[in-house]
């Protein structure tokens, strides 16, 4: 197998991390406050990335559910590996629902779901089957595409008319409490989901740089993230920002500089493809792993194709409208969703995994 070259490493984290996240307001309860929200749950996200990959400095060859079995043993070890595939499992639903809602809201109303979806699981199960390889590599050609669209979006909408920086005032005007509340929430997306990589970084070919890169395409991913809080704060102010269905969508229709630029939906079209393509087969592959070692299955294949099946029949059966989508996925708004609370256990049990590493090294040493 082809291993994953540092700077593959680098637009793989910057893709994943950004994905659709620029597309909401994140931490949205906190109003105009919302990009302090993103700014303190990234400081959160690099302790908790500095776990990730202490993990994975002390088992270099390994991916997570390799490394539970030689911690814990089979008893423990088994459920445990469980959770992680069906966790993996579901956040691939959530993104490949998402991916396919947003997808038909912005451009293709008349088109039947299972189509947009079809054609999506489609091009993710052709692109695993070739070899994991293939997406670290698309991963190199994409990224500046991506970028580049992303950036133009937000320049445009910040010399736009509709952009007013005061929007962001009173800069915590309703004290911290808000940005408290919503802290939780924005650790676990995105900046949380980080976890997935340790079944990665295994395949990376210089295992020093392993944390230079993270750290380093996860800085700028935070920072992309809070300066596109920012700006769909000043262009649609708090309120609309807070309860538009996609706020990024309205921002960029709301461009129009000289009756020239204008109409740019289109781009919003190319980053959600790109963004929603990655986050989704990176969860998938990480399911897929973890699903792998559990029954030993040597046939990679087979496996891609059966996930790929159960995504696209789960995704239309437990998924409704993209409100409920978001809904189920926020304890505040649902109080039976158990996401969230499995989110936070799915990023909390590393923190132990590397407790008993430590209490393990200090024992054989002694």
């Amino acid at each position: 197998m082809k291993q994953i070259t540092k700077h593959q490493l680098f637009c793989l984290i910057l893709l994943y991390e950004i994905g659709s996240t620029t597309l909401f307001l994140l931490g949205g309860s906190a109003k105009q406050d919302s990009w302090i929200v993103v700014f303190l749950a990234m400081l959160i996200g690099f302790i908790l990335l500095w776990v990730y990959t202490e993990i994975t400095k002390h088992f270099p060859e390994d991916h997570l559910a390799e490394i539970i079995s030689i911690l814990f043993g089979k008893w423990i070890a088994k459920p445990l590996i469980f959770f992680y595939a069906g966790h993996l499992f579901y956040d691939a639903c959530l993104n490949f629902f998402e991916f396919g809602e947003i997808m038909r809201i912005t451009s293709l109303m008349n088109t039947p779901p299972f189509i947009i979806g079809g054609v999506f699981i489609v091009t993710v199960i052709y692109m695993l089957l070739i070899g994991q390889w293939v997406v670290s590599r698309t991963s190199e050609i994409l990224l500046p595409v991506f970028l580049f669209f992303l950036l133009i979006s937000l320049v445009f909408s910040v010399v736009s008319r509709h952009f007013d920086i005061t929007q962001l005032q009173p800069i915590m005007g309703n004290g911290m409490t808000p940005i408290l509340k919503a802290l939780p929430g924005v650790i676990i997306f995105p900046f949380g989901e980080m976890v997935v990589f340790l079944f990665l970084w295994k395949f990376v070919d210089e295992k020093g740089s392993v944390r230079f890169i993270s750290f380093l395409s996860f800085s700028l991913a935070g920072i992309i993230i809070i300066l596109s809080q920012i700006i769909i704060i000043s262009v649609l102010g708090p309120g609309l920002a807070t309860n538009a269905e996609v706020p990024l969508l309205e921002v960029i229709l709301s461009i129009n500089l000289g009756d020239i630029i204008m109409n740019l939906d289109v781009l919003l079209i190319i980053m959600l493809f790109i963004g929603g393509l990655f986050k989704m087969i990176i969860n998938f592959y990480g399911s897929v792993l973890a699903l792998l070692y559990l029954f030993n299955v040597k046939e990679q294949k087979f496996m891609i194709i059966l996930i790929g099946v159960c995504i696209i029949g789960y995704s239309f059966i437990h998924l409704k409208t993209l409100p409920h989508q978001r809904a189920i996925t926020d304890a505040a708004l649902w109080p039976g969703a158990i996401w969230p609370w499995s989110e936070m256990i799915y990023q909390i049990i590393p923190i132990y995994i590397l407790i008993i590493i430590i209490l393990n090294k200090k024992i054989t040493n002694k």
